[in-house]
């Protein structure tokens, strides 16, 4: 038994770089067993490469992209004051298709190779910076937003991505919301839960499974890409957690449960 703990330790080492707890086998293995954990620690440093040169292209595509679809989005303006408004929404549909793709496409490197174990974030300072943000738009300046979280509450995600999801929850939220829109979060039998909720219309109970398709809006005031949900269901799950959306008694409730760690 002995002589076999220096193989548990690579098989745990290896469990947690699948796990995603580590990014490499950090383990000190027998002479005859070495140069496999040697060879295994250089395949994951290819990818990583791999994986940052995907990123970094992925970037250098959206900023590629940027000015073009600006310029776009001028001449569409140009074509509605002309009065060309067929020729100005063929375009449009074109543009919003092309930004979808590329927004899609940058969220997905955002997540490779995937996320530490070890990510964790204050939920309060977090969902205080997007609300801010929402509050000075025309739309945040009429409603009212409460945070109930406590200031030392730990949610195990990384702050920017917790940003990124709040953000999209809130600005949904906001569209919809008559009044108020809350944001809480709690723990639960080994789970983080944080919940967004407005007090708006809600949605059709037959609409809320295609409310998580990409590309599907919802919402007929404009202003959205059919994105946000997606993205959000995406980084929940890169974290081995789940989306859960339901109808409250007045609006729509947005629950994101996050395994807690240890």
């Amino acid at each position: 038994t002995v002589g076999l703990a220096p193989l548990e330790s690579l098989r745990i080492a290896v469990k947690n770089v699948i796990a995603q707890r580590t990014a490499r086998l950090d383990v000190a293995a027998p002479s005859e067993v070495q140069p496999l954990a040697d060879e295994i620690n250089r395949l994951l440093d290819a990818q990583e490469k791999a994986l940052s040169r995907a990123r970094s292209r992925a970037t250098d595509l959206a900023h590629g992209l940027k000015t073009p679809l600006q310029v776009l989005s001028a001449d569409i303006r140009t074509l509605r004051k002309k009065g060309e408004s067929d020729l100005a929404d063929e375009i449009e549909k074109s543009a919003s298709a092309i930004r979808r793709h590329v927004e899609r496409e940058l969220a997905r490197a955002r997540l490779a190779p995937g996320v530490s174990g070890d990510a964790a974030c204050l939920v309060r300072e977090v969902a205080s910076g997007v609300v801010a943000v929402v509050k000075r738009t025309p739309r945040g300046r009429q409603l009212s937003f409460v945070i109930d979280a406590a200031e030392d509450f730990i949610a195990p995600v990384d702050e920017g991505d917790l940003s990124e999801i709040l953000g999209n929850l809130v600005e949904n939220a906001t569209r919809f919301a008559s009044s108020v829109v809350r944001v809480s979060a709690s723990a639960s039998a080994g789970e983080v839960i944080i919940k967004v909720v407005d007090d708006g219309p809600g949605i059709p109970e037959a609409a809320l499974h295609a409310a998580l398709v990409r590309g599907v809006q919802l919402d007929s005031k404009g202003g959205g890409n059919g994105l946000g949900l997606a993205i959000v269901s995406d980084i929940v799950e890169a974290y081995g957690g789940r989306l859960e959306m339901a109808n409250a008694n007045s609006g729509l409730a947005v629950t994101i449960h996050l395994p807690r760690h240890g």
